[in-house]
């Protein structure tokens, strides 16, 4: 099998290797008489293009095929008519290389016939490394004084007046262009420059105000969820409210005992307030005061709600209990028939705190406004800093007191 071969690279007017761009290779039908499509490639890094494709498919057989390279456009943008075409003599494979080639951009011509009609646009030269080519014609086109000096082939230069053929012309011509081509590309890298230090600031920016963007939606985030934990906590406030009011609201002559009632009370505060700590909101429970009012019985219960309520009841305050060390062990004093005053001193001599509870009495049945029950018992240990239950009696003065 014959291989044909078709290699370029492109540079652009301003002598830099032009990468990725689309260009077509077209070959030319002597059946139709047309330019067919032969291959869309797209240049590489370096503007560098290959191509290869079975020669005999195309039926390259003892005339080699007319090539030419082209860009999309209307008309068509020829960047280079025609290949430099080679044969391997032992592989018998066929290169068409293109060489390198100077795309023209806003400097691009129409090309015409012999006839006078117009053809296609002429988009590229063959390049010359170190001379912009695109530059010269765009001069030629623009200086219609320089076009004339050309044209006419005499032209100044200083005080002499030259005459020349068109070959010396051309080289004092293209060595004044070149000159004030170099002065361009100088004028044209500043501007770059500055353009380029105009776009980092505006980057900068850019990025920063993006960053802030950032830190904003975050915090509104943060906000978002603080505000949906601290509804969570006080609908958990709100139930243990409840709870507490349940209670407190217990059926008439329905007996409770008073130390399930605060420990269910004590459990669901102590809920709320690990909640509060596990969600990490910056709110704690502190201490509250519960009052149950009712009529206190024996061993400990209490009768609560209704009209069995006798004015007998317990006030205690809870205090969320945070212990971060091993809490001593004291014994409980023994503070039965003493006064509250007596009772409380006495307890606070020994690191006991003092839940006060009353308990209506009969006249006769106990002295008033002296301890007759208290929880812990005498002697027992209780840790230090704790509450000690003592109910005082309370008994109604009698008919005679009354009327005396």
């Amino acid at each position: 099998m014959v291989a044909l071969i078709v290699t370029g690279q492109v540079f652009t007017d301003g002598d830099k290797a032009l990468p990725r761009h689309a260009v077509k290779i077209e070959i030319f039908s002597p059946s139709s008489g047309r330019w067919g499509a032969l291959s869309t490639l797209q240049t590489d890094n370096n503007g560098r293009f290959t191509f290869r494709t079975d020669a005999d498919r195309l039926g390259i057989q003892k005339l080699a095929p007319a090539l030419r390279l082209v860009e999309n456009g209307s008309p068509v943008r020829v960047l280079s008519p025609g290949a430099m075409l080679s044969v391997n003599r032992s592989t018998k494979d066929i290169t068409a290389d293109f060489g390198q080639v100077e795309r023209l951009d806003d400097e691009a011509f129409a090309r015409t016939t012999s006839a006078g009609r117009s053809g296609d646009m002429v988009a590229g030269v063959a390049r010359k490394a170190g001379l912009n080519q695109g530059v010269v014609l765009h001069n030629l086109t623009v200086d219609r004084n320089l076009g004339a000096m050309l044209a006419d082939r005499r032209f100044s230069r200083g005080d002499a007046v030259v005459s020349t053929n068109i070959d010396r012309a051309g080289a004092a011509v293209v060595a004044g262009v070149a000159e004030d081509s170099s002065k361009f590309s100088a004028e044209l890298l500043t501007l770059r420059r500055v353009n380029s230090e105009h776009t980092a600031e505006l980057l900068k920016r850019s990025n920063l105000i993006a960053s802030k963007d950032h830190e904003l939606s975050l915090k509104q985030v943060e906000t978002d969820k603080l505000t949906a934990e601290l509804a969570q906590t006080r609908k958990r406030a709100q139930d243990a409210e409840a709870e507490l009011a349940k209670a407190q609201q217990t059926q008439k002559g329905e007996e409770t005992d008073i130390n399930a009632a605060f420990t269910n009370i004590g459990t669901k505060l102590g809920d709320a307030d690990q909640a509060l700590k596990a969600r990490k909101v910056p709110y704690r429970l502190g201490a509250i005061k519960v009052d149950l009012k009712g009529a206190m019985g024996g061993d400990g219960k209490i009768f609560l709600g209704g009209s069995n309520t006798d004015g007998s009841g317990v006030s205690v305050e809870m205090t969320p209990d945070r212990p971060e060390a091993t809490t001593p062990q004291v014994s409980v004093p023994d503070v039965s028939g003493l006064t509250q005053t007596a009772a409380q001193r006495v307890l606070r001599s020994v690191g006991l705190r003092m839940t006060l509870a009353t308990q209506t009495m009969r006249p006769g049945t106990a002295p008033h406004g002296q301890s007759i029950r208290q929880t812990p018992a005498a002697g027992s240990s209780a840790p230090h800093g704790s509450a000690i239950m003592v109910v005082f009696a309370v008994v109604p003065p009698t008919s005679e007191e009354d009327n005396g």
